[in-house]
């Protein structure tokens, strides 16, 4: 049972704390005083969630107070009794994350949105969705169930008695049936293959892969020898090619030297013969040297009196510009520069003091801030100023630009005053430096250059003659060296031995060797191709047979399974029938009590919950009081205010027979009623409902529906600030 509900800026209420006893709670209030929310807070105590949120219709923040002020968290507290215990559910909302907490008996018992909702599931024995069917009647959904079209009520029912995954289960057990039989029907086929031929054909590959690898063994053996065969007739034209490369080599060293020694007699008789070349070569070479020295000295003195007759010829041209500079003017600019910097600072204090004056006037003084007078028309006398203003800021334009351009020359007459002091110190040097030029003009030296290289080309010609002389000598030298080199290769020619018809012998048993090889190594290269061939073929055979046994083995198993699927599928139909059997039993033993209490009347002495059938294993429920000629369907032959009733006590019936809450919330159950209807269902609730339900919580704008309350009463209303005011009263 509900014993309390706390709710903190929860929609439209501010702080809002109300409680519930046994009986018919009854929450009284005009349209959009925050009734709803009294219902949706305990929903959402409970399981933290909502109809409107689970279908997204609303987000968890839409639930936080928006007004009069926006609140950053909403708070939900509901206190509830179970088998005698107090527990207490604490939820939190707040942008991006929440939290929940479970209290027993006021001590902390879980913490966390998830683990806080299955506890209290397990404790009031119901789950959200089946408290949002059963126990939660919204506004205008009291006989939800009987306004539901055909088929969709077993839907409802089998949801909330968790076996319409049973009707799920069944549709993917045929699917698989079908599946499963369809592949069936092809491993069938498969099946009916006859192996007996694919076994004979293997046995016949198998033999040929054996006599083939026979085969292949001996030609490797055959190969091996031939192969060692082909290797000693290799080393042995290898040997003898080595032998008659070298003798060939040899005879072309012999014809070389021989050519050589020739050139070198022809080149001797055309050298001159001097006593003691070397001598005279050497001395004539110390001598040519020293000329040599000379003349490199001599242009070295050259080059560098020519540089310095050309830096005297610069440094003289330099003293006559320098002469020039000297007869130029130097004009002094400083004064009219201070002048005209005075004359800017005159100017930029009167726009300051104009700029001010114009400040002042706008704040609309009585005098006028430059000169003292009374002011009568300030606006002319702010024209004044500005044109005053504007006047002073143009000349003071044209005074910085004046300025400027007296600072440059300024600069450039200091430049130029700079290099005329320059131009004095070089003046000074212009003596010394018309001597230096006098001096060197006077010098010569190409006569002496001149002289000293036609000796060393005269000492050249000498040089070539004495080394042609020295060269007779080692061409002499060489002639030695050549004819000793050829005795030398006379002897090791003696020393070879080749034979020619022998290394032809070799060669002509080494082409009949490898060609036996040859083919036998064709051979021996075709056999695994064949060898391999056959294995792939025994392998596809194999694979086939298995194939074909495998379907066997898979369509025998496959059809026990196809049985047993049948047998599961028939089960969970039973199942079903059984529960739903169970189910109708449990209501309508429920519902004969509850009728009997709730229903004031003699008219009908009965309700009861019926599984009607198409014939054609279709199914739904259906409603019927009992009249004096036997059991009737309530759509069609009972008043609305009969069938409200009806409606009624079917939700109590689902109530007590799905979850052991004993509570039913109902969110304006008078929508559809006239005023006859209303005093029905007052009278019900007042009356009837005590001593079938443990506890009813109704909103309602309805202000005689206060006459059924036995429980607790309240009114709510909206306060100057637009929050709900919750008041209880007698």
């Amino acid at each position: 049972m509900i014993r309390r509900l706390k709710i903190t800026h929860w929609k439209s209420h501010l702080n809002s704390e109300v409680s519930f006893s046994r009986g018919t709670n009854v929450f009284v209030g005009r349209m959009g005083s925050g009734k709803s929310s009294i219902l949706q807070g305990l929903a959402f105590g409970l399981f933290g969630q909502l109809p409107e949120v689970s279908s997204r219709r609303l987000k968890l923040e839409d639930l936080v107070m928006r007004r009069p002020k926006r609140a950053d968290r909403a708070e939900v507290e509901v206190e509830f009794e179970s088998e005698g215990i107090i527990y207490t559910v604490r939820r939190v909302i707040q942008e991006g994350s929440g939290d929940a907490e479970l209290f027993r008996e006021g001590r902390l018992w879980e913490q966390g949105i998830t683990r806080v909702t299955t506890k209290v599931q397990e404790l009031i024995g119901i789950d959200f969705d089946t408290f949002n069917q059963v126990v939660y009647a919204r506004q205008n959904e009291l006989d939800h169930f009987m306004r539901l079209g055909k088929g969709d009520r077993m839907k409802l029912i089998d949801g909330l008695l968790k076996i319409d995954k049973m009707t799920e289960a069944r549709t993917n057990l045929l699917a698989l049936r079908r599946s499963q039989e369809k592949r069936l029907e092809d491993l069938r086929v498969v099946a009916k293959e006859n192996t007996a031929w694919i076994e004979e054909r293997i046995h016949k590959l198998e033999d040929e892969i054996r006599l083939k690898q026979s085969e292949y063994d001996q030609l490797s053996e055959n190969l091996s020898r031939l192969d060692s065969q082909r290797l000693q007739f290799r080393e042995q034209d290898a040997r003898l090619e080595t032998a008659r490369n070298r003798m060939e080599g040899l005879a072309r060293q012999q014809e070389g030297c021989t050519r050589n020694l020739t050139f070198l007699e022809k080149q001797l008789k055309t050298l001159p013969d001097i006593h003691s070349p070397e001598t005279k070569l050497a001395e004539l070479r110390k001598n040519l040297s020293d000329l040599r020295s000379r003349l490199s000295n001599l242009k070295a003195t050259r080059t560098s009196d020519l540089r310095e007759l050309e830096e005297a010829n610069l440094k003289l041209a330099e003293i006559q510009t320098a002469e020039l500079l000297l007869t130029q003017d130097v004009p002094d600019l400083s004064g009219p520069i201070r002048d005209a910097m005075e004359r800017q600072g005159s100017l930029r204090a009167e726009i300051q003091s104009r700029e001010t004056a114009i400040s002042q006037l706008r704040e609309a003084k009585a005098e006028c801030p430059v000169c003292g007078h009374a002011i009568k028309d300030p606006v002319s006398h702010i024209r004044e100023h500005e044109a005053r203003l504007h006047q002073l800021k143009a000349d003071i334009k044209d005074l910085e630009l004046s300025l400027a351009s007296l600072q440059t020359r300024q600069k450039q007459s200091d430049a130029l005053r700079l290099k005329i002091l320059r131009a004095r110190e070089v003046v000074r040097e212009k003596p010394k430096v018309e001597a230096s030029l006098k001096n060197l003009q006077s010098k010569s030296w190409d006569k002496d250059i001149k002289e000293i290289e036609d000796k060393i080309s005269e000492m050249e010609n000498r040089e070539s003659e004495l080394k042609r002389s020295v060269d007779r000598v080692d061409v002499q030298n060489k002639i030695k060296e050549v004819k000793n080199e050829l005795t030398d290769l006379e002897t090791q020619l003696k020393d070879v031995r080749y034979d020619k018809s022998e290394h032809d012998l070799i060669r002509e048993k080494f082409q009949k060797v490898n060609g036996e090889y040859l083919q036998l190594k064709a051979r021996a290269d075709m056999l695994p191709q064949i060898i391999d061939r056959n294995r792939s073929l025994v392998i596809e055979l194999t694979s086939q047979r298995d194939r074909i046994v495998n379907a066997r083995q898979t369509v025998q198993k496959g059809e026990a399974g196809l049985e047993a699927l049948k047998v599961l599928s028939n089960v969970l139909v039973d199942v079903q029938i059984v529960i739903r059997q169970k189910f109708v039993e449990a209501v309508n033993e429920l519902l004969s009590d509850i009728w009997g209490k709730l229903y004031p009347y003699d008219d009908y002495s009965g309700l009861r919950l019926m599984v009607e059938t198409d014939g054609r294993g279709a199914g739904d429920y259906v409603l019927q009081v009992r009249e004096s000629g036997g059991w009737v369907g309530v759509d069609g032959f009972t008043s609305g205010g009969e069938r409200s009733l009806a409606a009624l006590s079917l939700r109590v019936a689902f109530a007590r027979a799905l979850s052991h809450m004993g509570t039913l919330l109902l969110d304006e159950p008078t929508h559809n009623l006239d005023s006859s209807g209303i005093e029905q269902l007052i009278e019900v609730l007042k009356e009837g409902m005590p001593e079938v339900l443990d506890q009813v919580v109704l909103i309602t704008h309805e202000s005689d529906m206060e006459k059924a309350a036995t429980g607790l009463s309240y009114r709510l209303a909206r306060d100057s600030n637009d929050a709900t005011l919750v008041e209880q009263f007698e």
